[in-house]
């Protein structure tokens, strides 16, 4: 099995599978969807009463953390 191994030529063959398989697509899908529920949510926050300070700070992390790279 390749999952799950360090070798280049395991990750390699995973990576392919990855491609074959369109995860990438599927997680870049996943990962916008869930990056405009959570500014809607943010949106909703900032009108209530005194929240405007903490969705600001949530809106920077989630600026920082969204799209990352590892």
């Amino acid at each position: 099995s390749h999952y799950g191994s360090e070798d280049p030529e395991d990750v390699s063959a995973v990576k392919e599978m990855y491609k074959i398989i369109g995860l990438e697509k599927t997680w870049e899908t996943f990962e916008m969807e869930s990056i405009n529920g959570i500014r809607k949510a943010l949106i909703e926050l900032r009108q209530m009463e005194n929240m405007e300070p903490a969705s600001i700070v949530l809106e920077e992390f989630l600026d920082q953390i969204a799209k990352r790279k590892k």
